[in-house]
């Protein structure tokens, strides 16, 4: 074989040598984890029997684990699911079987309703914006009034 064409192949090489030798002089440096010859459960830390990428030692404790991060999940959304169905029942209560109305904003907040929980965000062309919780929206109409609007039910087929 040529000279000529094993030159860029033995350059490439090359690189490719010296960025593993770089790497593997560096990495100690970085906090990436490693993994061991006997994982432990990521519930009770005790030795996992079995294929390379479990990461619990049973059932229960996978079970355990996730149910422990449910938890904190709910816990921290509980009040401001709170809100945003407490805001929708009283939107849904004020409009009954109306698709837009008028209210003062004195009624929405001697209800309860909080401006602040919503689930969205729509601006219309004119560059208006409603804001909604779930199926109901509303929109500053002036200081004192505020404008409701029952979202369009959309049927499939």
């Amino acid at each position: 074989m040529n000279l000529t064409v094993l030159e860029p192949i033995q350059s490439f090489i090359t690189v490719i040598i010296r960025k593993i030798n770089y790497y593997n002089q560096n990495i100690h440096h970085l906090n990436i984890p490693y993994i061991t010859m006997s994982p432990q459960c990521q519930q009770c830390q005790s030795m996992i029997k079995g294929r390379s990428d479990k990461k619990f030692c049973s059932t229960s404790c996978k079970n355990k684990f996730n149910n422990a991060q449910k938890k904190v999940t709910r816990s921290v959304t509980e009040e401001i699911d709170g809100y945003l169905h407490r805001n929708r029942t009283i939107l849904h209560s004020l409009m009954q079987d109306s698709k837009k109305e008028i209210f003062d904003k004195l009624v929405l907040v001697r209800s309860g309703f909080q401006f602040d929980y919503m689930t969205g965000i729509y601006t219309n062309k004119e560059n208006k914006m409603y804001r909604y919780v779930y199926d109901y929206g509303w929109m500053d109409f002036s200081d004192q009034k505020v404008l409701v609007v029952a979202k369009m039910k959309v049927t499939r087929k």
